[in-house]
């Protein structure tokens, strides 16, 4: 097989095994949640209701060092600071809300960070994500402050392009 130099299949053939499959292992991680089924079947963590509606909030794995418990109290609080006039409502049983944001996180280990990833379903259709990285030594203020931003860009996002 002959190639061109600058060819993608020449780049390829340069760069190291460990990072193609990094890469390729990240996007089928991303591909696994977005656009999924199985986010309409699963139990949020925890449901609220806002302007828009009911809303389930996912959480799929906690930061490191944090437990599954500290970093859902992370994720209500600042969802609820990011959506002011959103509030807690009892969990619910299915058919649950169509209008999901479920938080995952992806471990750079190398590096010291975690990738905290937010994606904004409505049915099983992602409509809109974002992504931080956090370092491991972030502090609950630092993690808080990501966790509101994060959803008041996804919130205003989804605002602007609503068919509403």
């Amino acid at each position: 097989m002959i190639t061109a130099e600058g060819s993608p299949v020449a780049r390829a053939k340069r760069l190291p095994i460990s990072l193609i499959a990094v890469s390729l292992l990240s996007l089928f991680g991303l591909t696994a949640c977005v656009g999924s089924p199985r986010v309409l079947v699963q139990q949020p963590t925890f449901e609220l209701k806002s302007p828009t509606g009911l809303v389930g909030v996912g959480i799929r794995s906690p930061l490191p060092g944090r437990t599954d418990s500290e970093f859902e109290t992370l994720v209500k609080s600042g969802v609820l600071q990011a959506i002011p006039t959103s509030t807690l409502v009892p969990q619910l049983t299915a058919p649950f809300p169509e209008h999901r944001l479920v938080w995952h996180v992806s471990v750079d280990v190398p590096h010291g960070t975690s990738r905290l990833i937010l994606n904004m379903f409505e049915g099983s259709r992602a409509v809109a994500y974002d992504q931080e990285h956090i370092g491991s030594d972030a502090s609950n203020v630092e993690i808080l402050a990501a966790i509101e931003s994060m959803t008041q860009r996804l919130v205003a996002q989804s605002a602007v392009h609503s068919p509403d």
